[in-house]
């Protein structure tokens, strides 16, 4: 892929990861009560995160091959700050995956595949 191609699908990358992340909190809003339907607002969220990480899983060779060092050997002088930036993401992720774990289970015990 050339360099106008990959920062027009960075770019891109970029708004739908933003909307993605607005319109998950859409569905968050309205399925607050338990007899609520958003089917549709559902949908399109998740379309749009699983739209954004095609694209990011897209671009990621070439960000491994051309981004990642230049921002590593950048950052090398920074180590403290970069590895409380990465406690503090990877704090963020575990609690995100154990809220996905118990929503599973959540799921898992009102409906199963028959």
């Amino acid at each position: 892929m050339n360099l106008v191609s990959m920062r027009v699908l960075e770019h891109v990358h970029g708004h739908i990861g933003w909307l993605a992340a607005l319109a998950l909190v859409h569905p968050a809003i309205l399925l607050r009560r338990p007899r609520r339907r958003a089917m549709l607002a559902a949908s399109a969220a998740t379309l749009l995160a699983t739209l954004a990480a095609l694209l990011g899983a897209t671009m990621y060779p070439a960000y491994r091959t051309q981004i990642k060092p230049a921002l590593f050997a950048e950052a090398e002088g920074d180590t403290t700050r970069l590895a409380r930036i990465a406690h503090g993401s990877y704090v963020a992720a575990a609690l995100c995956a154990l809220a996905t774990a118990t929503l599973g289970i959540a799921v898992a015990c009102q409906r199963s595949f028959e």
